[in-house]
């Protein structure tokens, strides 16, 4: 059986997701060995009245924003396949919302301009919004 070309793009999104998980743990290993940042800063994600490095707010910032709008790729990808709607347009969408994810959490993991930020989550919001009303046109 042939997957759906739809199955390539949420491939792609999870190993993102997979290779922010995995810096995400790097970064944190590499703070606490070098004694910048205490253990249980990490029971709760606060540090009390020590500096916490931005870096390490940023990357539990990034890994959490994986699991809040990809969700609803993921989702509207699962539905897309099982609706039959799985065409061109709607792979092209879906690569489009990977695509600008992967920018997003590059800008936000690196020098984290606001305005490219922003920029990168519009276009992907709308490639996954797009998609949304492709389903719900369908079935309404």
């Amino acid at each position: 059986m042939t997957p759906s070309p739809l199955v390539y793009p949420m491939l792609a999104m999870a190993l993102l997701i997979f290779a922010i998980m995995v810096g995400t743990l790097v970064t944190r290993i590499y703070h606490l060995r070098l004694g910048l940042v205490r253990l249980s800063y990490f029971r709760l994600m606060k540090s009390g009245a020590e500096e916490v490095p931005d870096v390490l707010s940023r990357t539990a910032r990034n890994i959490a924003n994986q699991f809040e709008v990809p969700m609803l790729f993921f989702s509207v990808s699962l539905l897309s396949i099982q609706l039959g709607l799985a065409d061109e347009n709607t792979v092209r969408l879906a690569w489009t919302f990977v695509f600008f994810r992967a920018l997003h959490a590059m800008v936000h993991l690196t020098y984290n301009k606001v305005p490219h930020r922003l920029a990168m989550f519009l276009v992907a919001q709308v490639s996954v919004m797009a998609m949304w009303v492709k389903v719900a046109l369908a079935v309404l």
